[in-house]
């Protein structure tokens, strides 16, 4: 796998190990999001512990974590009588740590814990004893499951309190995943953050010339690792809410229904027969919950609106659960010209506006003011998707426009009217346009310095 500018990433773990102090380190990050890849890249040339814990009993794994460890240590003893619990092979690989820094990886710790329940209080007990003496250890657990770890973490659980290092691998921005089609247009390299996110593994099996030939192999081709991800994806990491309504939900928001009323329409249950599921999909990451910003108590309010927060399920919702009929007939490239192309520039518009925000966020030396919080605002008939405001103050307003045409001055004079509406707004307020085709020449001509315009050669330099 490809490996891009995970930096903040190393920096933060290699500082951690430079501490010399016991370490015991959390790491997640959705499937395939690259933890193993970091894992192993902070791994170079320091002595090390890594262990896979794949699904297989526990003697298995025992057996396996005993050759991780005769890999750094040669110990005829322990070659010829592997560990029998994991007791045993903490308290052996803690005490290789007592003098020298030793760094030791449990990946995919879930799987080691289902295989043995007893796991994480083995680990309270010995870590304690280790730090009590002076050990050198930098144990890191390793997950994708969040919920499945965090409840050790929890007061009633046996690892409160013993965690000292919390690290979440977050997917790519939109500008790392350009750098994943270095060849395409810079329409299409958004495009393809568009359709896959950023997540490394997509980024990486999204191969081809073309967009188009990328897309239609890779992803609606029913051989496709893409194709079938979503599924497995969902199985593996969502384990609080059924199949069914899971899936109703994603769809129901792919399509459109943003408000917790029509979700439930669409799924055909009462808003409060939905409401929980909504609340875990957003903890879990997988929706995005929008509340106009000058709503005083966002968490109790019913000015609500969800979003998919993943653009790969929000792709495969939209365009090959829908379709799967066709598809798996092998009609790719049907599926592709008719259904895909006629509505991209409409699904590509939310995705738009969510990578002008990250740019907002990546370049904060660019605006006047420093902007605390992105939020949104709508009342009847008016809405703005960005907006950057500071202790109540709104200090930028801007408008994402993913069309086909140059934008013009009548956008421009919309974000006036609408940041009008807006209270509390600084003399100063930054106006900004994100356009995909550039703008007519009456709207560049205009010499203001409150308004600044930005294409998409601006957004991925």
């Amino acid at each position: 796998m490809l490996f891009l500018n995970r930096t903040r990433e190393l920096s933060l773990l290699d500082r951690w190990w430079q501490s010399n102090q016991p370490e015991l380190v959390t790491l997640y990050g959705r499937r395939q999001i690259g933890k193993t890849e970091l894992l192993v890249h902070f791994l170079e040339g320091k002595p090390a512990i890594y262990y896979y814990a794949d699904r297989q009993p526990l003697a298995d794994q025992l057996n396996a974590f005993s050759e991780q460890v005769l890999a750094l240590v040669d110990d005829p003893v322990l070659r010829l009588q592997p560990f029998t619990s994991w007791e045993a092979a903490l308290t052996y690989t803690l005490r290789l740590a007592e003098k020298d820094r030793l760094a030791i990886v449990i990946d995919e710790f879930s799987y080691a814990v289902d295989s043995d329940q007893s796991l994480p209080s083995v680990i309270q007990r010995l870590w304690d004893t280790g730090r009590r003496q002076g050990n050198q250890a930098f144990l890191v657990l390793c997950t994708s499951f969040t919920e499945a770890v965090e409840r050790h973490f929890r007061v009633d659980g046996p690892l409160y309190q013993r965690r000292t290092r919390d690290l979440r691998v977050e997917p790519f921005t939109y500008r790392d995943a350009a750098l994943f089609f270095p060849e395409w247009s810079p329409v299409d390299r958004i495009h393809a953050w568009g359709i896959v996110g950023g997540v490394a593994s997509y980024l990486q099996a999204l191969h081809g010339q073309t967009i188009e030939s990328a897309v239609i192999d890779n992803l609606l081709d029913k051989t496709a690792v893409l194709y079938r991800e979503a599924e497995i994806l969902l199985a593996q990491e969502v384990r609080g809410i059924g199949p069914a309504v899971l899936h109703g939900i994603l769809k129901a928001v792919a399509h459109g229904a943003n408000e917790p009323n029509q979700i439930g329409q669409r799924v055909g249950r009462p808003v409060t027969g939905v409401s929980g599921a909504l609340g875990y999909l957003v903890d879990y990451g997988l929706l995005e919950k929008r509340v106009p910003f000058t709503v005083p108590n966002p968490e109790r309010t019913r000015q609500s609106r969800y979003y998919l927060a993943d653009n790969y399920l929000a792709f495969w919702f939209r365009f090959v659960l829908p379709n799967r009929s066709a598809l798996e007939q092998g009609q790719a490239a049907y599926v592709w010209q008719v259904k895909v192309v006629p509505q991209l520039t409409t699904y590509m518009g939310p995705r738009f506006e969510q990578l002008c925000r990250q740019f907002i966020r990546l370049t904060p030396e660019r605006w006047r003011h420093p902007i605390g919080k992105l939020g949104v605002w709508w009342r009847a008939g008016a809405e703005l998707e960005i907006v950057g405001h500071t202790d109540g103050r709104v200090v930028l307003a801007a408008e994402a426009k993913w069309t086909n045409q140059p934008v013009g001055l009548d956008v421009l004079r919309s974000l006036q009217r609408r940041v009008a509406l807006l209270p509390s707004v600084v003399n100063d307020c930054q106006l900004v346009i994100f356009s995909r085709s550039g703008f007519t020449a009456e709207l560049r001509a205009i010499r203001d310095p409150g308004l600044t315009l930005f294409t998409l050669d601006d957004l991925l330099r």
